[in-house]
């Protein structure tokens, strides 16, 4: 049977080990208030579904569980729950990503699709359980980067760990990558952080049909890191920064070091500083993967690169995305969870010039210039 749940409309608390749960901009359902499923709500999924119209803006559902309900749930709706299901010190996780937490998966990973061309025995597996020793746990990071040949022990296949989080303390980032350090195949463990304020939908009702993705756009008054403010509501908070840790195993110990990659105008200066951290991460992706293996996937025509310069414009899209998002839900005054097919105009490869003014193609054009000399 599925697990009793309850649900939480106000006010927030911290979850149990918040430094363990997925890093992603959430309100976090707290098992107190009123209880369910319903009586129409027979399977783990009804209600789930039930949890989401209750919940304000809430990517993040959490139910405490034994281990067996957990192996019962896993094994039952593992493959078909729409979001990435996970354990956790005795609690399941049930999480769904924002636009902005795909954006940083999808830009992130660009370069580690060259090493899955060049090595197939390399592949980058996302959303996979990943049992941590001595522990219950079956944690789910948002992409490994992992060794495939049957040769290899189960235990021995993962070699990098890539998580986005949200408004974690540098202590809770340090913790978790403690935890995934304990898989003794882990060498570098690779994290970005978005800061900014927790969400709380307007209590202001909607005097107007729901605008199109152009016409919220045309009508909100958005800087590049937000706030994204439309009819004096704001819709999404300012980001305050965004940083990249990237943790390097050290015998029993690991090494840390952090990179502000917060974006914004495109200067000489803010590439200075994306340079840096492109610099960090393929030091740790060669160490970790070994050097006879990164060296003959890059050249310098062919470079380990990230494609910073589309990074600004790409992360303000992401940011109005998650706005009208909130505002539909909002606007049609439900709260259903499922993400919208919004035109995802910066977050197309082929397009990531058209945001850009012309000062801003001008650094582009010496950018591409510079890497290709």
């Amino acid at each position: 049977m599925p697990p009793s749940v309850h649900a939480r409309s106000a006010p927030q608390v911290p979850i149990p080990n918040q430094e363990l749960a997925d890093p992603i901009i959430t309100v976090d359902v707290q098992l107190e208030a009123e209880p369910y499923p319903p009586a129409n709500a027979s399977t783990f999924q009804e209600q789930i579904a039930v949890l989401r119209q209750k919940m304000s803006d809430s990517d993040r559902v959490t139910l405490s569980a034994s281990v067996s309900t957990w192996t019962e749930i896993s094994e039952t709706y593992g493959e078909t729950v729409d979001g990435k299901l996970e354990y956790i010190d005795g609690h399941i996780i049930l999480t769904w990503p924002t636009r902005i937490h795909e954006l940083m998966s999808k830009f992130t990973m660009a370069p580690y699709k060259q090493i899955e061309t060049q090595r197939p025995d390399l592949q980058c597996w996302y959303n996979e359980n990943i049992g941590i020793p001595g522990t219950t746990s079956e944690p789910i990071p948002d992409v490994t980067l992992a060794r495939t040949s049957a040769q290899i022990a189960v235990e021995d296949l993962h070699l990098m760990i890539f998580e986005w989080a949200a408004t974690q303390s540098e202590s809770s980032l340090d913790d978790k990558a403690k935890m995934w350090f304990k898989k003794p195949s882990v060498r570098v463990v690779v994290t970005a952080n978005v800061e900014t304020s927790q969400y709380h939908p307007p209590s202001a009702k909607p005097a107007a049909p729901t605008l199109t993705y152009e016409e919220f756009c045309e009508n909100t008054n958005a800087s590049a890191l937000g706030p994204v403010v439309f009819e004096n509501l704001t819709f999404h908070h300012e980001i305050k920064s965004v940083m990249m840790y990237i943790y390097r195993r050290d015998g029993e110990n690991y090494r840390r070091k952090s990179y502000n990659i917060t974006p914004g105008e495109l200067t000489e200066a803010l590439l200075a500083r994306f340079d840096k951290a492109t610099e960090a991460l393929t030091v740790a992706t060669r160490r970790a993967i070994g050097s006879d293996v990164f060296d003959p996937c890059f050249s310098e025509d062919n470079n380990f690169d990230l494609r910073w310069e589309t990074f600004p414009a790409r992360f303000t899209s992401a940011i109005k995305q998650a706005a009208y998002k909130r505002y539909v839900k909002w606007s049609n005054g439900t709260f259903l969870g499922h993400d919208l097919d919004v035109k995802r105009k910066a977050d197309d490869e082929d397009n990531d010039e058209s945001d850009y003014d012309a000062n801003e193609r001008a650094v582009v054009a010496r950018v591409a210039k510079r890497l290709r000399s």
